[in-house]
């Protein structure tokens, strides 16, 4: 059995639980964001160490936190469905034990009784986050795939799909499995103890991007979205620019994203997930989905330094349909 431990607790992030934990949410309680009225379809979220892009990365995570559309949903349809059976029930004169018990019984059976909603603190249920990252280590073509197992954070293990897992993957020549590349990599993992904080129940499918062919990953990568996934893509920013000179370059890479023009994003755009960023654009496009940023820092606003530093944006898309 695979088990990616971690390689960046104690570094990027605390090796401690309760520090890490405590860290998390205290980031996730500073972050303010206007709430959305539609389930979000994805995330670009920054990769650095926590202590500089951790309070930028707590906005696109606080939006899987802060919402209880299928709560909310669910307790409507218990409402309605009460109240209907009560009218009913009065009109006919036939309210009695049994009855109820039936219906108490159908509304669990099918999962629609608000009390029995699998939702706590908030927060979705997604069943599968696809993450999408850049090599900082490796050059090679396609995708390269964790192998299935287990990754391992301070904060407990998390199924991993691999490649042999998902039909819609075992035919695909443009992904590769290796561990060897996804060993000495930081972008996916850093991403995992923020997700363990806001979500429950889940499997991740790691991708790190080599030389592709977007249109193509993004088809075969959009042919595993449901209702219950979330695509991350994890992205910093311009890198190592003078404060000025880097707001002015993330602002050309924010706009192209928020204007779903990827040919600008790829001419002017900096940013060291690039491409998995073009690939998740793609795939919004194709789905309707729509971008919208909810925040954007650098390293210069966090630690007061500004002669060099990283550019680090949160953006969630959502279904525009």
């Amino acid at each position: 059995m695979y088990i990616r431990q971690s390689q960046f607790a104690g570094t990027f992030y605390p090796d401690n639980p309760q520090i890490l934990k405590e860290m998390i949410e205290d980031f996730l309680h500073q972050a303010t964001i206007e709430k959305l009225k539609v389930q979000p379809k994805a995330l670009i979220v920054p990769h650095a160490g926590y202590i500089y892009s951790g309070p930028i990365a707590a906005y696109g995570f606080k939006i899987l936190e802060d919402k209880l559309f299928r709560a909310k949903r669910e307790k409507r349809f218990c409402r309605a469905e009460r109240d209907r059976f009560l009218f009913r029930a009065k009109r006919e004169k036939r309210f009695c034990r049994a009855e109820r018990d039936r219906f108490l019984f159908r509304a669990k059976r099918e999962k629609r009784f608000c009390r029995s909603a699998s939702w706590r603190r908030g927060r979705f249920l997604y069943k599968k986050i696809i993450l999408l990252g850049p090599s900082h280590h490796f050059s090679f073509q396609g995708l390269a795939s964790s192998p299935a197992g287990y990754w391992e954070t301070p904060l407990g293990k998390i199924t991993c799909l691999g490649k042999k897992d998902l039909k819609e993957l075992k035919k695909t020549k443009e992904i590769i499995e290796s561990s060897e590349i996804h060993e000495p990599e930081h972008c996916l993992e850093v991403e995992i103890p923020f997700l363990q904080t806001v979500l429950k129940e889940f499997k991740i499918v790691c991708f790190l991007t080599g030389e592709l062919n977007t249109k193509a990953i993004a088809k075969v990568l959009g042919s595993l979205v449901d209702e219950e996934t979330l695509i991350l893509v994890s992205s910093d920013l311009s890198h190592y620019y003078s404060y000025e000179e880097a707001q002015k370059l993330d602002k050309v890479t924010i706009d192209a994203i928020l204007d779903n023009d990827i040919k600008r994003l790829e001419e002017f755009g900096e940013a060291c997930g690039k491409t998995g960023i073009e690939v998740l654009m793609e795939i919004a496009k194709n789905k309707h989905w729509q971008p919208k940023l909810l925040k954007a820092l650098n390293s210069g606003d966090i630690t007061g330094d500004k002669s060099q530093v990283v550019g680090y944006s949160s953006i969630v898309y959502y279904d525009s349909n």
